[in-house]
Parts: structure tokens; C-alpha cells; sequence
């Protein structure tokens, strides 16, 4: 699924996050990167990038963590102390831009005397600084996301980003989210896109685990990269025994082979994996746990040396979009809605009934392509020198597209009826 920015007006949003990432590295590679015309479109200029950050239409957790990562990186920014207090201000006499400017200079000395990343705990003192309601704090152990840590691969050390946070949300909940497909949605503006390659995704069934692998094309923008396209190969699968409630979720993924076929580019290595499992209990009394590692190099030798460049580039906000159900309305499916994530105040409908027509288009042609894609790997392994008896598997699958189709078709003139009643008063 790809996702255009432009849709959401959430460009603006990318270009300050990246831009405080960049401001918040040591000056002197700063100005290399302006030497060397590896800024982008970043927003760099501390001030103008909090304005931008400050009226941007996502949700409040999101700007926090911009705010809290960049001055963490880099305390003497506190100077702009001020313009990110408006970033985070909330309607409250009590909690105003003076007090969150007070709260975050604080937050900048102790960064500064202590040093290291921004851990789980030093995230919970950022939240306690700035006065966040205990009760708000949806992402209670976020970001716990750091790339201090390498394992070593044959040309070198790849960063590894951990990243973790515990929610009441159930695993049955936030199994479409961990799938890959959803993740150009939950999260972008980084990830443009996670498309399956045709003829790649096959369906699985091992035990209680239920799911399917594929070749996705992704393509993600970072800070001082720009956009770059990477072929992962994926394993994503739903555990749920008889009778029961799923209780793991999981998405493993590494570059795909061979690189004749997907070409290898800016990164050289990148493997990993995301999951939630219910086979836990939070500080808070959560029951489900969402934990993702990830493993990166990038093949120019400077970039690995970069601090949190994947994780503050768009893994962590991600994260925090799972959290946040993506702008997934309690009972309601990802793809049964305009997705919204971060997105504060977005309309529940869309805005026009032409906009619910081109949806049940988009729809309708995303079932079609999956039944035609199913109907491939079903003859593909009938016809196979080694015969395959899983293309019944495949079979079934096609049934899905049918069923996907109609229930499209349905929930479209629904909210056409809906669309129409709205105007009944105008008419």
C-alpha cells in the first residue's frame, strides 16, 4: 500500500522532525552535511522547524518526542526553549508555554549533566517536566528506542535499534497494525511505501500460527538520505489456538535474494523483526507488549555513524502510531477506514461522496489484484515440477477476494446514504 503525503498535508510534519534531528548533531558534522548539500528539504533552522512542528495536524505524542529527542541529542538547543514550549503547550492556564519552557530547560540541564539516549526512563522524566497527566501517557515505556548497540555482519557493524512499549490494546487489535502491509500507513510521512512484489506473497499455516510470506518493496525518506528503496523478504503470522484470543503477533523481515533479482542500494543490511504478545503485564497493569528490533547498515560508511538516524528518522514514530491504533477507531479495521494516523480531528467520513467512490474503487481493485495474485500461486504450485498440494490454500484465499470486494461495496454505500443524509437539509 502506498501512501501519498500530500493527501494529509503531512510533509511539512517530516520535513521539522527531520530538520530538529539534523540541528541536533554536533555542529561540525552539520556543517559537512550543508558543505556537502546532504540536508534535503529538512527544516533545520530550530525555530522555524518548531512552527511548523506546532500547527501540524498529528498527534500531540508525536511532537513530544521530536521535542524531547532534540533536546536530548543536543541540550544547548534549550536556547529555542520557548518556540518548542509552543509546540507542546496544551489549553491549560496552568500548563502554558512559560511552564513548558521551564519544564524543558530542566529537562536540558539533566541530558546534559547525565549524557546517553533517550531511554524509557529519561523519556517518563520528560513527560513528568512538561506535567503530562499520568493518565495520558498512551505509550507509557516509548520510545525505549536506541541504536547504541551493533552486531557485527561481514562488511562491517550494523546499528540495532530496540524499541518497546506495553498497551491494553489486544493482540487481535494490534495484529493489523504489525503487518507490514499497513505500515506505509501507520507510518508515514517516513515509509512511502510497503508494497508486496506480484507473485511473491503465499500463505502459511504451521500449528496455531496463521500467515503469509512475500517480497515487499519499501521505500522510506530519512534525515540526510533521502527517499531510499529496500526489497525485504517477510514472514508475518497470527498465533491463536482453538477456542482463544490470538496471543502473538509477528512480522520478521531481511533484504531479499538474490540481489540480481532485488538490487541492493543504499542499505546493505537491514533485518529484524516486530511483534505483541500477551504473554506479559506492563508497569501499569498492561497485558500486551509490542517489542521491534531492527538491524541496519547503510552502504555509506559516514551514516553508520550517525546517532539514532533510523530510529529518529521514522522506526520510533511508527511505534508510537501502533500505539496510538493509527487513527483506528475502537471495533474498526485499518482497511475499513480513511486512514488517519496521528492525524488530530480527522473526519471520520470522507468528504465528498466522490471521495467514498474513488475509495470503493481503490478497494475493489486492491481485492481483484489479491484474488488475481492468489489465482498465480495456485496454478504456480499445481503446475510446479515438484507438486504443491497448498494450492487449496491459495484456492480459499481467492474466495477472500470476493468476500473483501462485496463488504467494500457495501460499506461504500453506506457511507454514501450517510454523505447524502448530510445533505438532506440542503436539498
Amino acid at each position: 500500500m502506498s501512501v501519498t503525503d500530500e493527501q494529509f498535508d503531512l510533509e511539512p510534519f517530516r520535513k521539522a522532525v527531520h530538520g530538529l534531528y539534523l540541528a541536533s548533531l554536533p555542529d561540525a558534522l552539520l556543517d559537512d552535511l550543508a558543505v556537502r548539500d546532504r540536508l534535503g528539504d529538512a527544516i533545520v533552522d530550530p525555530r522555524e522547524a518548531a512552527r511548523v512542528l506546532a500547527s501540524a495536524p498529528v498527534d500531540r505524542m508525536l511532537k513530544m518526542h521530536a521535542v524531547a529527542s532534540t533536546l536530548n541529542r543536543k541540550p544547548a538547543l534549550a536556547e529555542h526553549r520557548q518556540a518548542f514550549a509552543e509546540v507542546i503547550a496544551v489549553d491549560d492556564p496552568d500548563r502554558g508555554p512559560t511552564y513548558m519552557a521551564n519544564g524543558l530547560q530542566a529537562f536540558a540541564n539533566e541530558a546534559a549533566a547525565q549524557g546517553g539516549g533517550l531511554s524509557p526512563d529519561r523519556w517518563d522524566r520528560f513527560l513528568t517536566l512538561t506535567g503530562e497527566p499520568r493518565s495520558n501517557r498512551v505509550v507509557v515505556n516509548k520510545p525505549g528506542c536506541n541504536d547504541d548497540e551493533t552486531v557485527p555482519i561481514p562488511d562491517g557493524n550494523a546499528k540495532t535499534i530496540k524499541s518497546r512499549f506495553w498497551t491494553g490494546l489486544s493482540v487481535a487489535d494490534l495484529a493489523q497494525f504489525v503487518d507490514p502491509q499497513q505500515w506505509a500507513i501507520c507510518g508515514r510521512p517516513f515509509w512511502r511505501q510497503m508494497a508486496p512484489i506480484a507473485g511473491t506473497k503465499a500463505g502459511f499455516r504451521r500449528a496455531a500460527v496463521e500467515g503469509y510470506t512475500a517480497v515487499f518493496e519499501e521505500k522510506v525518506n530519512l534525515p540526510a538520505v533521502g527517499e531510499i528503496t529496500v526489497y525485504l523478504r517477510v514472514e508475518y503470522g497470527l498465533e491463536t489456538r482453538s477456542g482463544q484470543a490470538p496471543t502473538h503477533v509477528y512480522a520478521n523481515y531481511e533484504l531479499a535474494t538474490p540481489a540480481t533479482k532485488y538490487p541492493i542500494g543504499a542499505v546493505t543490511f537491514d533485518s529484524g523483526w516486530l511483534c505483541a504478545t500477551a504473554n506479559t503485564l506492563g508497569p501499569a497493569g498492561e497485558g500486551t507488549l509490542v517489542e521491534g528490533l531492527k538491524a541496519i547498515r547503510f552502504a555509506e560508511p559516514d551514516l553508520n555513524q550517525f546517532p539514532d538516524l533510523a530510529c529518529d528518522g521514522g522506526w520510533v514514530y511508527l511505534m508510537i502510531n501502533m500505539a496510538l491504533r493509527c487513527g483506528v477507531p475502537p471495533g474498526e479495521a485499518l482497511s475499513e477506514v480513511a486512514p488517519t494516523v496521528g492525524v488530530v480531528g480527522a473526519p471520520a467520513a470522507v468528504d465528498s461522496i466522490e471521495d467514498v467512490i474513488d475509495d470503493w474503487v481503490r478497494q475493489a481493485g486492491e481485492s481483484v489484484r489479491s484474488h488475481g495474485e492468489d489465482a498465480k500461486s495456485a496454478i504456480g504450485k499445481v503446475l510446479a515440477p515438484r507438486y504443491d498440494p497448498r494450492w487449496v490454500n491459495d484456492l480459499l484465499n481467492m474466495g477472500q477476494g470476493a468476500v473483501g470486494t462485496t463488504k467494500a461495496t457495501f460499506n461504500a454505500w453506506r457511507r454514501i446514504l450517510d454523505e447524502l443524509a448530510k445533505l438532506g437539509g440542503k436539498r
